[in-house]
């Protein structure tokens, strides 16, 4: 059985190591995600029939301590990654869980596309589904979408046709998508927090 907590205790000196660097010269830490990936660590909380650890909240924050110590720009773009395995455990059917835990399990690092600049109001969304030539399509965009550009699933905040919210799932070679690394705001340098694109990308 993993010790996720330990995986992460071992993690942290790898990370570590350049993270100064990373942040002074602004070098994305696309090999630190990539060895979190192969080490399977994001799996800590899918359920364990679906290939992960199962662990307890007490044993992220643990793990997200030792993270954090290490390079905090890494454990921000990966807590999106957590806040999805916590919403695909609550909200979604077993089919999904099933869909999109069980390749997290697998390894597979998911991230989130949810703010918009636009709109009146704090967390307005015009992000939203159309029909076009007889497909649903995913049209619009996102401002502020930590952690996408390491991310291999891409979960993104939207409205149906009706107006109504809901998330669509997406693999990161989904045909029109398009992420930027054009994050220039106040606040930690290397967490891919850029613009996120969707150009009519076609929904099965």
């Amino acid at each position: 059985m993993t010790d996720y907590v330990h995986l992460a205790r071992t993690l942290a000196p790898v990370i570590a190591e350049e993270a100064s660097r990373r942040d002074a010269e602004r070098i994305l830490p696309f090999d630190i995600f990539e060895k979190i990936a192969r080490s399977g660590l994001g799996a800590a909380r899918v359920q364990k029939e679906l290939g992960g650890g199962d662990v307890t909240q007490g044993a992220v924050a643990e793990i997200f301590i030792a993270l954090g110590k290490a390079d905090p720009n890494v454990a921000q773009a990966l807590f999106p990654h957590f806040i999805n395995i916590e919403q695909l455990r609550l909200m979604a059917g077993p089919d999904a869980q099933a869909r999109y835990l069980g390749q997290i399990g697998r390894g597979r690092i998911s991230s989130g596309a949810v703010a918009e600049r636009t709109g009146s109001f704090r967390g307005e969304i015009h992000t939203h589904l159309a029909h076009v030539d007889g497909k649903t399509v995913l049209r619009g965009r996102k401002f502020y979408s930590t952690g996408c550009l390491f991310a291999d699933l891409i979960k993104v905040q939207a409205l149906d046709e009706a107006g109504k919210p809901l998330y669509v799932m997406l693999p990161k070679d989904a045909q029109g998508l398009v992420l930027k690394d054009d994050w220039d705001g106040m606040g930690q340098r290397t967490t891919a927090s850029g613009t996120t694109e969707f150009h009519d990308i076609a929904l099965s």
